[in-house]
């Protein structure tokens, strides 16, 4: 919005200078230019402070490009990514000239050869990364020159744009007394009082792509660039910056030519426009030469020019000039220039038939594809323009990635996962009511659900701190975001907040007999592939071991209520169907453990044991444990194993502890009389007694007499090396797979099962546990069994009688949260049609120079990106949701600590503690930075945090100060940490004798 100077922008302030003149009060001014967020993209305070605030807004501004246009800019990284960037006024350098600030970073940040090179960097894109400056033309020659890169195959892609701040005083001053600016600010574009133009800002990024790869590759197509042309006027105007209308004609000319367009066909110019009484009637009458001849009397040239509502943006014109043609065409509408009242008597209009568009004006359906034009003039003659077409797509073309032969479509899906993450914990809540705004404008639009859903799993980034949503609606989803937002407890939401970069490692676990219940699997047999697939499989190779139908069962209503041959090997069944679900979906188990007969899932989810195989142990197995029935019982104790132990006393010979499930878990296993008799001692004082509803003994002495026959029938079972570890609940310690021969499986049917012992062994390593069953039997136990140790995360895969695909799509949605990367288009089906989605919610902080000598502000004043909800409360977690932690507060970046005292000290002495090295590397990080030494945590990346080579040389400098240390400068680069540095830097000094561990 074109207004009087903002009253914080001090260096143009009027007060300053007595050469201040009216015209110059007035500009398009962009708010919160000193806000910029640094951390998002790796740069110390220190360095961000420096950075020209249009290089910040450039970064931002690319990233929200590619985003918008479904590219997820990490997969970039290292492709044939041209950067075409138009640069041509750096005011910042004065101000921290003016300031005395003259460090390092203050020249890179202001280099104007930086500005494309620094969005080469972020996305790691390694095509032509080219600053260009023709002054008001730079961001269309920019334009012109990324074209031509993709044309020749230089680049495959190619990101092109300009930014544009006024900082300074002197250019609007020297304007002004080149009668170059409205006395009024506003930019009257052919009218007869334009008296020149109103400065601008803005920042612009286009995403270039040859149609054909656009179109396979699945990006939303905005229009199409037909044809560019440069030139310059030469001496054809005489004058260094008089405009020249052969030069003009000759640019229309050329770029139609190489449009393969006629120029009378045009329907719409986009003028530069500047306003001034020199230029346009050169501009208007070059187009009326080049544009209306041949043109019907009753089909006049639409024009208009951007500069009229947003002021002169000068490097990034063009680009704002390019967007407003684009969405002109999207919309088939022209927006109304402004502020022309008496047309210009020295244009002449009769010649052609031209208008300028006054009015919101719609543009004729003419049975064809839209044609525009955008035409940017430089000040010292090099001129450029654009012709763009409208995109009309063939039938089923936009969006064209189709999913597999065979695949699901909208109407099979129930429910969906909505995956959003944030690089900062509070960007959650903020993005969270974003989405909630758009879901609720999809309604009970299944299929817009789907597309949101799809486009923000397969084409946006995948950041640390996670949210991920299940519903079966638009609505319904928008909802459980909103209860997010404001604290309110919600199931089917994960939430993660990490630190960590390596991803939690997950344990599939299997239990034993118990979780059944009818009409389980039905759901998942006839909306996932995967899970049908292997459910089918383990039915043809039970018939052929057994003879009965495992998909018969399943279908039938009497499963609970049979017998341990039949309801045994269909459990089995259907948690090997599961892990296959689960695997397809992208989560492969680091670990998977087995609890009594489930060691059996878990040796054929490991590799050890081929299906067949399996099928035998699991049928021939649960064949004896019925032969075992009437015989005995086994009951559930709320007791730990020792005190289970004592208490079963003189039952000795009769009970014994079968399980150990958890510290107060505790399952006995022996005959029904003395089970009963402990139960009743053990109801009298309050404890926990339950009994299992089977009627056999397993994992004790009245296992013996079929141990030799299972042995017998067992003997073929070639096991073999799994390629998944599996942590033995009979050994109490990890199998490579090979030993799980007959001799094994017996052993799993008479020894206690050491679920505890393998659970807390396995805690010390793994994050989460998955249960993989139909209905949670051992969750609780893992948590109580971890709980001590803050490990305690574990998660169902099913739960009895509730819907099966939803209650899986909120596990994957906490593991998801929890840092595990899923299989998107296996889970939620392929993105076929992209849709944008909401933009990153910026957590900018400001970074700019304050006071007459401009003192370094970083970070102090935080300023959110405009329309950014407030911060907001997670949703606590239900019964599954993993726990996350606390979400961190934003802390204020201010200067650290003086060290150099402390430091003096500690280099002084003759010994150095792992502490006080410890110190020593943080405060000297955090010097470098600008940070607070409690920011610098000593396992996280110091890339991250934006440490470079140069602050790395003053680390080691620094060190070698304090304690006398050589650390290399590579030891500090990459993704090394505190604790890397400390290592190095304690290997040195033990060499010399001078470090203690006291």
């Amino acid at each position: 919005m074109v207004r009087e100077i903002p009253g914080n922008r001090t260096g143009l302030d009027s007060r300053n200078t007595d050469a201040w003149s009216p015209d110059c009060r007035w500009g398009g001014f962009l708010d919160d230019i000193d806000a910029f967020d640094a951390g998002f993209f790796g740069i110390a305070p220190r360095e961000a402070k420096r950075i020209d605030p249009q290089q910040r807004l450039l970064l931002e501004t690319a990233w929200e490009a590619l985003e918008d246009a479904g590219i997820v800019p990490a997969a970039l990284a290292g492709s044939r990514t041209g950067v075409f960037i138009g640069h041509a006024a750096s005011d910042y350098w004065d101000l921290l000239v003016g300031a005395g600030d003259l460090e390092f970073y203050s020249g890179l940040g202001t280099a104007r050869s930086v500005a494309a090179g620094r969005i080469s960097h972020a996305f790691d894109l390694r095509g032509p990364s080219i600053a260009i400056d023709t002054a008001c033309s730079s961001s269309l020659v920019a334009v012109h020159l990324a074209v031509q890169s993709i044309l020749s195959g230089e680049s495959r892609l190619a990101l092109a744009g300009a930014a544009n701040v006024v900082i300074s005083r002197e250019m609007s001053v020297i304007y002004s007394r080149g009668s170059l600016l409205a006395a009024d600010g506003r930019c009257k574009f052919g009218d007869s009082q334009a008296d020149g133009f109103v400065r601008g800002e803005g920042a612009g990024v286009v995403v270039l792509k040859a149609l054909p790869d656009a179109l396979a590759d699945g990006d939303p197509v905005r229009a199409l660039i037909l044809g560019t042309a440069t030139n310059n006027d030469g001496r054809a105007g005489k004058y260094l910056i008089a405009p020249a209308q052969p030069a003009q004609e000759d640019l229309l000319t050329r770029a139609y030519a190489d449009a393969g367009v006629d120029p009378a066909s045009v329907d719409y110019l986009e003028a530069h426009g500047a306003g001034t009484n020199a230029g346009d009637p050169v501009e208007i009458g070059a187009a009326m030469k080049v544009l209306g001849r041949g043109r019907p009397a009753g089909r006049p040239l639409l024009v208009g020019s951007v500069k009229t509502n947003i002021g002169h943006a000068e490097a990034a014109a063009g680009i704002a000039a390019l967007v407003k043609t684009v969405l002109c065409l999207q919309h088939r509408t022209v927006a109304p220039s402004l502020h022309l009242d008496t047309p210009n008597p020295q244009i002449d209009w009769d010649s052609s038939p031209t208008a300028i568009c006054r009015e919101l004006t719609p543009l004729p359906d003419r049975g064809r594809p839209l044609v525009a034009g955008i035409t940017a003039l430089g000040i010292a003659g090099t001129n450029a323009h654009v012709v763009v077409g409208e995109y009309v797509p063939a039938q089923g073309a936009q969006g064209a990635l189709a999913g597999p032969p065979g695949g699901r479509t909208v109407a099979d899906q129930t429910t969906f996962l909505l995956p959003i993450s944030a690089r900062h914990a509070g960007g959650l809540a903020a993005f969270a009511t974003r989405y909630a705004r758009q879901l609720r404008g999809a309604g009970e639009d299944r299929a817009a659900l789907a597309d949101i859903c799809r486009s923000a799993a397969d084409r946006r980034s995948h950041h640390q701190n996670r949210l991920a949503v299940a519903g079966g609606s638009a609505v319904e989803i928008a909802e459980l975001l909103a209860g997010f937002v404001t604290g309110s407890d919600a199931t089917g939401i994960g939430v993660g907040y990490r630190l960590c970069q390596v991803p939690p490692k997950v344990a599939f676990v299997f239990p034993g007999q118990g979780s059944q219940w009818t009409g389980m699997g039905r759901e998942l047999l006839a909306c996932s592939p995967a899970f049908a697939a292997e459910l089918r499989a383990c039915d043809r190779a039970i018939r052929e071991e057994a003879g009965w139908s495992l998909l018969d069962k399943l279908h039938g209503n009497r499963l609970p209520h049979e017998g341990p041959e039949v309801v045994q090997p269909v459990l089995w069944a259907i948690e090997v169907s599961l892990a296959r679900l689960w695997c397809s979906w992208g989560l492969r188990p680091d670990w998977v453990v087995g609890h009594s007969m489930g060691e059996v899932a878990a040796a054929y989810v490991a590799g050890a044991l081929s299906m067949e195989d399996a099928v035998a142990v699991m049928c021939r197995r649960s064949a004896l444990v019925a032969t075992m029935r009437g015989r005995g019982g086994m009951a559930l104790v709320g007791l730990a194993e020792e005190d289970a132990e004592r208490e079963i006393g003189r039952y000795r010979e009769r009970v014994v502890v079968g399980v150990v499930n958890g510290p107060t878990s505790t399952v006995l296993s022996g005959d029904r009389g003395a089970l009963d008799e402990i139960g009743e001692s053990l109801s009298r004082r309050g404890v926990l007694f339950r009994r299992v509803n089977v009627d056999y003994a397993s994992h004790g002495p009245h296992v013996d007499a079929v141990l030799p026959e299972l042995r017998g029938r067992l003997a073929g079972i070639r096991a073999r090396a799994g390629h998944t570890p599996m942590f033995s609940t009979v050994l109490n310690e990890p199998v490579g797979g090979t030993e799980l021969d007959a001799g094994y499986w017996a052993s799993n049917l008479r020894e206690k099962v050491r679920f505890a012992e393998a659970v807390g062994r396995l805690g010390e390593h793994i994050t989460i546990f998955l249960e993989i069953s139909p209905h949670p039997l051992l969750v609780s136990a893992v948590r109580e069994t971890l709980r001590e140790t803050g490990h305690d995360r574990a998660l169902c895969s099913l739960r009895r009688n509730e819907p099966e695909r939803r209650t899986l799509l909120a596990a994957a949605g906490r593991l998801y949260a929890a840092g595990r990367s899923l299989r998107w288009q296996e889970l939620n089906g392929p993105c076929t049609k992209f849709v944008r989605l909401p933009a990153y919610p910026w957590r900018r902080d400001r970074f700019w120079l304050d006071g007459p000598r401009g003192r370094a502000s970083a970070g102090r004043a935080a300023s959110p990106h405009r329309g950014t909800p407030p911060r907001a409360t997670a949703a606590r977690p239900d019964a599954d949701t993993i726990p996350p932690a606390a979400p961190v507060p934003p802390v204020p970046i201010v200067p650290p600590v003086p060290i150099a005292a402390s430091l003096a000290a500690i280099a002084s002495e003759r010994v150095a503690s792992q502490g006080e090295i410890e110190k020593s590397v943080r405060n000297r990080i955090a010097e470098a930075l600008n940070l607070p030494s409690r920011r610098v945590s000593p396992g996280r990346p110091l890339d991250s945090l934006g440490l470079d080579s140069v602050m790395a040389m003053e680390v080691r400098d620094g060190l070698h100060r304090d304690l006398g240390l050589d650390i290399p400068v590579a030891t500090m680069l990459g993704d090394s940490t505190v604790a890397d540095i400390v290592a190095a830097a304690a290997g040195q000094l033990g060499r010399t004798g001078r470090l203690s561990y006291s």
